[in-house]
């Protein structure tokens, strides 16, 4: 029995991985359309769109969506843009922070930092906004091989990505007119 349970558990945790993974793939590619079956059933199917928000609509719900805030900001070759729910939006954990870098997926503990401080104030301590947070620039600006499945990144002038991610979140929390 304990056998059944933990190949159980794996098998879970497995399409768990899976499915972030292709949230994550579809988010970034919205012009892309995805489908994802696991024995006989359809875990995700979304079609092409014009708009990450419209993906993040497909993916996580109407409700969501339409509690998230557009964002951008552009400095010489450095975009960081993206989308953010309002303060009075937030989740226990930071499972819906979602960072990418040249479109690639990528877990970085600054660009999360950049959030929760740009956060901090309007959120309550111990809850997390959900956020797709894109930031786009030069390759030679992000070493991209600092980890076997290239999850990390490590970028040349990190204080100015995090500068940039925060000032611009922090400006569109502080507006939060859509």
């Amino acid at each position: 029995v304990a056998a059944g349970v933990a190949a159980a558990v794996a098998a879970a945790t497995v399409v768990g991985a899976a499915v972030e993974t292709i949230q994550r793939l579809a988010l970034a590619s919205p012009a892309v359309a995805f489908r994802l079956v696991s024995d006989g059933r359809l875990l995700i199917e979304v079609s092409r769109v014009a708009s990450a928000l419209e993906r993040m609509r497909q993916l996580f719900g109407a409700r969501l969506a339409d509690k998230t805030l557009i964002f951008e900001s552009k400095e010489s070759a450095m975009r960081v843009w993206g989308l953010a729910t309002t303060s009075q939006e937030s989740f226990p954990t930071p499972r819906l922070v979602l960072t990418f870098v040249n479109r690639r997926a990528v877990r970085d503990r600054a660009l999360l930092r950049a959030i929760t401080q740009a956060y901090q104030t309007v959120l309550p301590r111990g809850r997390y906004p959900a956020v797709a947070l894109f930031v786009e620039l030069p390759p030679e600006e992000v070493d991209v091989n600092v980890h076997p499945m290239k999850t990390e990144v490590r970028f040349r002038r990190g204080g100015a990505v995090f500068e940039m991610v925060y000032r611009a979140l922090r400006a569109r929390i502080a507006d939060q007119v859509s």
